[in-house]
């Protein structure tokens, strides 16, 4: 009993953080992306799902850099459905 009541404190102390994340994202213009662009990339915050989408489509992925900071890159990639219905 003791552990989950730790657990969920914890988890409920790293929301501030995860919100900060999401609404610093809100803030960030998106770049496009070009082939050759370098990319410092530590940790993903999201990325656009197109595991049911066919086709080249556009992707949205939000990230921080190795210093803390938030970046919005676009790029196109394979969707994921099976085009061979």
């Amino acid at each position: 009993m003791k552990a989950s009541i730790a657990l969920a404190a914890a988890l409920l102390s790293l929301a501030p953080a995860a919100f900060a994340s999401t609404s610093n994202a809100a803030k960030v213009d998106p770049v496009q992306y070009q082939y050759g662009t370098e990319l410092d990339v530590a940790k993903v915050i999201s990325l656009t799902d197109v595991s049911q989408q066919r086709g080249v489509v556009p992707v949205t992925m939000v990230y921080k850099d190795s210093e803390g900071n938030v970046h919005k890159l676009q790029f196109l990639q394979l969707g994921g459905a099976n085009s061979s219905g």
